[in-house]
């Protein structure tokens, strides 16, 4: 009868120690600028969006709509963003990227990415898409 206990206690635990993304179940809202976990999160997704992009310039936030976590085994985000292209392209180096003035190349669009991470192990975030 202990075990069921034990196994009831550590998600709650757990999620105690990731801060204040409540007990395992929904989704719950997070300000982005507050929380570092959504931030690299975010980063990752970024990151991959364009790694697969097949255009010749980066995509960047522009802004950042909403943000949810879900605590699972590990942490769920849902980060709900609009992204457009920048005036830097892929094949060079730059720090400072611009977004796009020429109205011909300065696409937005609406951008959800499911971010799983379990930061207790050195493992990838999961990133998944869906862009419109």
């Amino acid at each position: 009868m202990e075990w069921r206990l034990i196994l009831f206690v550590l998600p709650a635990l757990f999620a105690l120690s990731c801060g204040d993304v409540g007990l395992p179940g929904g989704f719950r809202d997070l300000n982005i600028d507050e929380d570092v976990g959504a931030q690299k999160a975010l980063e990752a997704a970024v990151a991959l969006y364009n790694k697969e992009s097949n255009s010749d310039y980066f995509t960047n936030v522009r802004e950042v709509k909403k943000v949810e976590v879900q605590v699972v085994t590990g942490l769920n985000y849902k980060i709900t963003a609009i992204m457009a292209r920048t005036s830097c392209k892929k094949d060079a180096a730059s720090e400072m990227c611009l977004f796009s003035e020429d109205p011909g190349n300065a696409q937005t669009h609406v951008c959800t990415f499911n971010v799983w991470v379990r930061p207790w192990l050195e493992s990838p975030p999961k990133v998944t898409q869906k862009c419109s």
